[in-house]
């Protein structure tokens, strides 16, 4: 049995993950941002940290390095979780910062659990002590991406809506307005 913190500021997901977790006999901490996450991390010293990226007070990639320059924590084991990073560049920089597999949302839960185990036997978190070269500059252009994403898919949504809304205000111009009285 293995102590699993798993990271998620959305409590659905995060919740899904305990379950799961918890049915493959896991010890399993709870956190739903980042800041929070390396508070449990420093004081119940968990196997393995499942995190998801974009999160509050600081993303997945800042818990992670946050975790590799500090020597207790430098080799624990992290797992990204997210619906938002499965473009291979932010997979290549993921790996590059020692995180050991990055899982995109959703993953069938039997395979998931399976690579959960492998990644505890594995013990394969590689310990960095600076990140590589340029990284900061390739997480903000990720991160910027992401939001530039975010914001154009609000945008789209909000235009969908106002030709719903026309459309709706074209059907009740077009019923007469005795209707409306009786």
């Amino acid at each position: 049995m293995a102590t699993v913190l798993v990271v998620d500021d959305h409590a659905p997901d995060r919740h899904l993950l305990v379950t799961l977790l918890q049915h493959a006999r896991h010890q399993v901490l709870e956190a739903g941002d980042g800041a929070q996450a390396l508070q449990l991390v420093r004081a119940e010293h968990p196997d393995l940290v499942i995190s998801d990226v974009l999160l509050p007070k600081m993303d997945g990639y800042e818990i992670v390095l946050q975790l590799r320059a500090e020597p207790a924590f430098s080799r624990t084991p992290v797992i990204f979780y997210t619906a938002m990073f499965g473009e291979q560049e932010a997979k290549v920089l993921a790996r590059d910062i020692g995180v050991a597999r990055v899982l995109s949302k959703p993953t069938d839960p039997e395979k998931f659990l399976v690579i959960v185990d492998e990644v505890l036997k594995s013990q394969v978190a590689k310990e960095i002590s600076t990140p590589p070269a340029n990284f900061t500059n390739k997480h903000q252009q990720l991160l910027l991406d992401k939001l530039v994403t975010q914001v154009e898919a609000l945008y789209q949504s909000e235009e969908r809506e106002q030709i719903r809304a026309a459309q709706l205000q074209a059907v009740l111009d077009a019923v007469p307005a005795y209707i409306f009285l009786a």
